[in-house]
């Protein structure tokens, strides 16, 4: 937190916002978003009043303005330099400006809002929030320690998928390969399995922790990866792998046959200062998606998170009061001997945030170097294995640029990869134009993935098939 570790002041870390509050030129991403969400945001007066101000949305590069949480927010800075004045310490002060939001006068104004609206939410229930700080869960894998946020989000899917991934010897196959991503797509579904199915908030719910850790369980889970892709879900027993008993009634996901819209991007930010502090953040809401709700005067937009909670009583999501929903957003960070790298992606139920390897899984088996091609990955969701980058560099342009040269851009140096990755996949079809569009796409069709846009699956790590997802 800013007052444990940071050491600038609210006032400092709040400028930026401020400056975007007062208003930034519209663009194209969130005017398609306003428009999109428009008749569920204009049920509520304050969304209706701040995002579409006289009844239009602000055209692109117009100056969108959010006048009423510049207020709110130069308020908690306000707090912040009252108590600064008054003789308090950094630390005291940053109290002070948190104070003002959570049990101040924005607290009571947020909650009338709410209550005034239909909702639920008590300036009791803000009075009585904190944020708090708890020990990361942890694995092992090809010499690096990854570390993830605890099962109250979907941080732990990663480390299951690695260790899954160790288990079904991803090390000996050849990097890129087709038999390597196969086995990175099957070993994602069935964590993300188990997620579904296991995962809450571990102050409401048993979650089997050990055993969807332990590397027995994981070598279970990865005998299940066939030669062919997997079009079912398939849920483990993480409690044989752990002592106690495993509850009395098990929750099986729900099945929601329904076609998943297109997916939302976010933000994540990686840090690391110069005193080599890492911080690792996805801050996500996502309170546009389905209509925005401004709380009150405030301008303060309230998340929506509370629609990934499940309804079913026998569910470790279930809704329940105080109980905080299996959020998807999530970071990572990465630890060797010497150096540690934080990691952070996109988040959503059906995407698995940082869900590739992280950089380690970049490496050959047996090499201490990089990839061939790889230039780091810190920033990435889901670094590309050479392969992939090849492809997707050369799906759109490979035509133009042979015309304009008389040669392939894979084989004229475009990648560095080994000449034979590039020739297992693209060199098999016709001529070179059509390699490089349809060579992934025959290798994925022979493992069982129909009708897969080249490069797409492996880039977001979505399953293909049948329209279904397991969740709430």
């Amino acid at each position: 937190t800013l007052q444990q570790f940071g050491t600038m002041s609210l006032a400092q870390v709040m400028e930026p916002a401020i400056r975007l509050a007062d208003g930034f030129p519209m663009y194209g991403v969130l005017r398609a978003t306003l428009e999109a969400n428009r008749e569920n945001t204009e049920r509520w007066e304050w969304g209706r009043r701040i995002y579409y101000p006289g009844g239009r949305i602000a055209e692109l590069g117009e100056v969108f303005r959010q006048p009423n949480l510049a207020a709110t927010l130069r308020a908690l800075v306000a707090a912040e330099r009252a108590a600064l004045d008054k003789g308090a310490s950094r630390e005291k002060a940053i109290e002070a400006g948190r104070d003002e939001f959570y049990k101040g006068n924005v607290a009571r104004r947020i909650a009338a809002a709410v209550q005034a609206d239909g909702g639920l939410m008590t300036y009791e229930d803000l009075a009585a929030y904190r944020g708090g700080l708890e020990p990361a869960v942890s694995t092992q894998f090809q010499g690096h320690e990854i570390h993830k946020a605890g099962f109250w989000s979907q941080g732990p899917t990663l480390l299951m998928t690695l260790n899954i991934l160790d288990a079904a010897g991803i090390a000996r196959m050849r990097h890129g390969g087709e038999e390597y991503l196969h086995t990175l797509v099957e070993a994602i579904k069935l964590a993300f399995d188990d997620r579904n199915a296991w995962f809450g908030d571990p102050r409401f719910s048993d979650i089997p922790a050990e055993g969807l850790l332990s590397r027995d369980y994981a070598a279970e889970r990865a005998a299940l990866i066939g030669a062919r892709a997997s079009l079912q879900h398939r849920y483990g027993n993480p409690y044989a792998h752990q002592h106690g008993k495993a509850p009395a009634s098990v929750f099986v996901p729900h099945q929601l046959k329904v076609h998943g819209g297109p997916p939302n991007d976010t933000t994540a930010i990686e840090i690391v200062d110069a005193r080599g502090n890492l911080f690792s953040a996805t801050p996500s809401s996502g309170w546009l998606m389905g209509g925005a709700y401004i709380a009150g005067d405030t301008g303060v937009p309230l998340s929506n998170r509370m629609t990934v909670f499940d309804l079913d009583p026998a569910s470790p999501n279930v809704l329940a009061g105080g109980q905080a929903a299996a959020h998807h957003a999530d970071a990572h960070d990465r630890h060797a001997l010497r150096e540690a790298l934080p990691c952070g992606g996109h988040a959503g139920r059906r995407r698995p945030g940082p869900a590739y390897p992280a950089d380690a899984a970049q490496r050959h088996p047996g090499r201490t170097e990089p990839a061939a091609g790889h230039r780091g990955a810190a920033h990435r969701v889901l670094p590309l294995p050479p392969v992939v980058r090849r492809q997707a560099r050369c799906a759109g342009r490979a035509r133009d640029r042979r015309s304009r040269s008389g040669r392939c851009p894979v084989r004229a140096g475009a990648s560095r990869a080994p000449a034979r990755s590039a020739r297992s996949l693209w060199h098999r079809h016709g001529r070179c134009g059509r390699r490089h569009r349809t060579g992934a796409r025959h290798a994925a069709r022979r493992r069982g993935y129909p009708g897969v846009p080249a490069g797409v699956w492996l880039v977001r790590g979505a399953e293909p098939g049948p329209a279904s997802k397991a969740g709430a």
